[in-house]
This record gives structure tokens, sequence and C-alpha cells, in this order.
């Protein structure tokens, strides 16, 4: 098999897809789809979340310091592409989708209901790199809906199963979502137990 080479650029695929919520400051809310985000440090919980300055959500995001992530189902996918499409700055995303909200335990910034699990963010860190601008934040609540436990959790606390997650991915040079819907098999934890 051969090899080709390209100019470089930051190919990382599949990417989740995300709808990162905030809060306008005195205003209303907007949500808006990301799919450049990621676990960045596990103690304290911290992620990264890299959005266009010209973003309206960048902008809200960098005022209030504070936002949510809600990862949507595959049966999403319409009002995901929506969200991307429009811009908040010209409509209220969430009316024109049908999306609706609570509010969570920690931030102002809303949570879409529809989204089975979310997490409440506090900017710690805001790093311009150029083209992007990375929001490092610490994750201060994650709610998960109890219907998506692992079926064989014997733990303390919860796993996320995540083919009843259901997640939505992005494939980015096509500009297409996908679903994933098969385990493609396990790794052998640190503990030394095997499947």
């Amino acid at each position: 098999m051969g090899r080709v080479q390209l100019d470089p650029q930051p190919l990382i695929y599949p990417l989740p897809v995300a709808l990162v919520a905030c809060l306008e400051p005195g205003g209303g809310p907007n949500v808006l789809v990301v799919s450049w985000i990621t676990s960045v440090c596990a103690s304290p919980p911290l992620i990264g979340v890299s959005l266009r300055p010209h973003r309206y959500s960048t902008q809200v995001i960098q005022e209030t310091g504070e936002f949510t992530v809600n990862f949507p189902t595959q049966e999403m996918a319409v009002e995901v592409d929506l969200c991307g499409g429009l811009s908040g700055r010209d409509v209220e995303k969430l009316r024109v989708t049908g999306l609706t909200q609570t509010t969570g335990g920690v931030v102002r910034a809303p949570i879409i209901d529809e989204c089975p699990v979310n997490l409440e963010c506090v900017v710690r860190q805001t790093l311009a790199l150029g083209s992007h601008i990375l929001f490092i934040a610490e994750v201060k609540a994650l709610h998960m809906d109890d219907s998506l436990c692992h079926p064989e959790d014997d733990q303390d606390e919860p796993q996320l199963d995540f083919l009843r997650a259901a997640p939505l991915i992005y494939a980015p040079q096509s500009h297409d979502y996908w679903k994933i819907d098969e385990e493609a098999g396990c790794v052998i934890r640190s503990t030394g137990k095997k499947p």
C-alpha cells in the first residue's frame, strides 16, 4: 500500500459532536456546534474547546467565563445541523430548533434537555492560538441520564454506556455526521481483569 503526503493539518478523526451553550450577560441563551473538543486533564477535570474568534459564542464565553457542553444523540442530527448553520447574532437557535433548556446547579449557562450527557464548565485559561481560541475549562458538574448507565455496572459510581448514549460524531473532511453502533473490542484494564 502506498502513501500520499498532504499539507500539514490538524486531522484527527472522527470527532465528537457537542452543543456548547452559553448565556449572554443580561440576555438570552445561545448554542453552537463544536467538534474541536477534547479531555486535557483528569485531576482537576479539564477539557479543551477550540473556537474561531469571530463566532458569536466565543465572545460570550470570553465575557462570562462559563459554558455547558451537551452531547447530542444520533437522532438529533437535524437539530445539530440547524444549530451549526445559524448564528446566535441573528436567531435564537433553541427556539428555531425546538430544543429545550434547564438550569444547571453550578453555571448560569443552560443545559440542553434533549442531550443525555451534559458538562457544566468554568473557563480556567484562554489561549489565542491563531485561527482558533482554546478555552481550557474545568468540569464543575457532570449530568447523565440514568438510562445510560452501563448494564454491568457494579461500581459505586455509574459508568456511561456509550452505545446507549448513541453519540453523534463528525467527519471533518467530508462534513458528514456519523454514528457509532457497535463495540469493536475491549481493552484489558490495568486491574489485570480480562474481558
